[in-house]
């Protein structure tokens, strides 16, 4: 894309925004991030999977240690539920929506490339020290994914093997880089 075209489904009201871990947060404050999301489509379904709060209260609580504080979450818990910003769960809708025989989830894992599960093959604690967890097993990426596809919505990643794999697969909406959605509402980081 050119640098002044978007991805046609960001212009589409009617397709919900799916977040994943690194798309809300990083060096920007991920809630002001998504309020200036919701402020730019009032009406939108902005969506969250549990998976990416998780994971992100992992994240927190290793980075800080005993003097991680809960409270800072339920702040950020609280913006997103006076925002209208949805969580979702990985729930029974994801593993087999409808009557459907093939779950989401193992449709999502099979579309991975192969790669994904090399370091089995190979001795584990050289894997521990080379890769960090989330380069050996992208089961956060396959729930993400999964979560996407239920709620036909279009997932921001700034994860760019998940966005190329979501763009190889042609799924619809498929998935855009985080900075692609700042860039089109204008968000600028402080």
């Amino acid at each position: 894309m050119t640098e002044n075209s978007y991805h046609p489904a960001i212009v589409n009201e009617g397709i919900t925004l799916c977040f994943d871990t690194n798309a809300i947060y990083g060096k920007r404050t991920a809630l002001n991030f998504l309020i200036g999301i919701r402020d730019y489509f009032p009406n939108r379904r902005l969506i969250i999977p549990a998976w990416v709060i998780a994971e992100r209260l992992r994240q927190l609580m290793v980075e800080y240690g005993s003097g991680f504080q809960f409270s800072k979450v339920r702040y950020f818990l609280e913006g997103l539920k006076k925002h209208k910003i949805e969580i979702v769960a990985f729930d029974i809708d994801v593993v087999f929506r409808e009557e459907e025989i093939i779950s989401d989830w193992l449709k999502v894992v099979g579309q991975f490339e192969d790669k994904e599960w090399d370091w089995a093959k190979r001795p584990l604690p050289k894997i521990r020290k080379d890769q960090p967890c989330a380069q050996r097993c992208r089961t956060g990426d396959h729930i993400v994914y999964a979560i996407a596809l239920r709620h036909s919505a279009l997932l921001v990643t700034k994860d760019d093997p998940l966005l190329n794999q979501v763009l190889k697969d042609g799924t619809y909406p498929g998935a855009i880089h985080a900075e692609e959605l700042e860039r089109f509402i204008g968000y600028h980081i402080e």
